[in-house]
């Protein structure tokens, strides 16, 4: 699960269990309180006379607050005391909030709040509330994140990937609803996306709303970056620039996946399913909605199977009822068939001697 959050480089969530609930991003970004500057103080003149030549500032303060979970006792505490152990230690540390494209040099100050050990039953966890104050030395800016919408008025649509980095960025992590300002310099506007991602519908907020589908059209095709993603460039022009700031609004959505032509499809089954018609009787689940899927194994089954398209992976399996079950690795492909939109899919299975006793949960991740 990406979290949005790292420490030292590793995601905050999947190593420690620490879920960062929203909000948190502000104290990371907010100015530094200044401290107070010397001044004169003369009775003739009102006020104060500053001197500003040399001013300094107090340590910038950020809280991270949200809750460590884990499926066991033993998980939690393991995870707990890491947590404990690398906030504890000597010297800086290093969180990276994906969002803010920052990293910030930090050192543990104290913990506001800890709660006690709870049971969460909706979510079959047990955990508990943890918020930290750090003390924030240093930040760093990342650059635009791999993976991200580039946008805004431009004199001349870019050609290259050098001058689309030149260009207003949004991570894809942000969401896919894009605001481009159009200012009043230019009559060109510029929308850059990874292939990858859909321009379905763009309208003009500063004419109620108007629509404006169709007015950005495809300039230049296949400019990879230096990740080796390949982008293309999207542009709008017209004769004059706008009199005053308009808003675009563009909307975008992921290929197939979030217009629901991608899933998962899985269950408990008797026979493995070895055709494209009999992988449409299972359960399914579009890509977009989750990337975590849960089979009910009932009493009667023996084998369980997950169908996923050939470029996905499964990354972590796990027996939510019996967390001593270790069945990390027991989903293997034994199969490929071609389905939706001609597209390979691996039928990935699971296989045990004698059915469960009593119904187990099993949840595999795919990335």
């Amino acid at each position: 699960m990406d979290n949005g959050y790292k420490l030292n480089g590793l995601d905050l969530y999947d190593e420690y269990g620490y879920l960062i609930a929203p909000g948190c991003n502000g104290d990371f970004i907010k100015p530094r309180k200044a401290k107070d500057d010397p001044f004169n103080d003369w009775e003739e003149r009102n006020g104060y006379e500053y001197d500003l030549s040399n001013r300094t500032f107090h340590d910038r303060e950020a809280f991270l607050k949200g809750a460590v979970l884990a499926t066991s006792s033993s998980e939690f505490w393991r995870k707990f005391y890491a947590l404990k152990d690398v906030l504890e230690a000597n010297g800086t540390n290093v969180v990276e909030i994906t969002d803010l494209d920052h990293e910030y040099e930090v050192f543990y100050s104290e913990t506001t709040r800890c709660e006690d050990l709870t049971q969460f039953k909706e979510s079959n966890q047990i955990g508990l509330f943890f918020d930290v104050k750090l003390k924030v030395l240093g930040e760093k800016f990342k650059g635009a994140p791999v993976n991200s919408f580039y946008y805004g008025p431009v004199a001349n649509f870019p050609t290259n990937w050098a001058e689309i980095t030149q260009l207003q960025f949004q991570p894809e992590s942000r969401g896919n609803l894009v605001d481009l300002n159009t200012g009043v310099d230019h009559s060109k506007f510029c929308l850059v996306k990874r292939r990858y991602k859909t321009l379905v519908k763009a309208i003009d907020l500063s004419e109620l709303n108007n629509s404006i589908d169709g007015e950005y059209k495809l300039i230049t095709a296949g400019i990879v970056s230096p990740e080796g993603e390949v982008y293309d460039v999207y542009g709008m022009s017209q004769f004059l620039p706008y009199s005053f700031d308009h808003v675009h609004q563009l909307y975008l959505v992921n290929n197939y996946a979030e217009l629901g032509l991608h899933k998962y499809y899985f269950g408990s089954v008797s026979v493995v399913p070895s055709t494209w018609a009999e992988v449409l009787t299972l359960t399914s689940q579009n890509e977009s909605q989750n990337n975590i899927v849960t089979i009910n194994s009932g009493t009667v089954n023996t084998k369980f199977v997950v169908v996923k398209r050939a470029i996905k992976t499964i990354t972590n399996e796990k027996d939510i009822t019996d967390p001593d079950n270790d069945i990390y690795g027991e989903f293997k492909v034994v199969s490929t068939v071609v389905g939706a939109n001609n597209e390979q899919y691996e039928i990935c299975v699971a296989d045990q001697a004698i059915p469960y006793q009593i119904p187990h949960i099993l949840e595999v991740t795919i990335n």
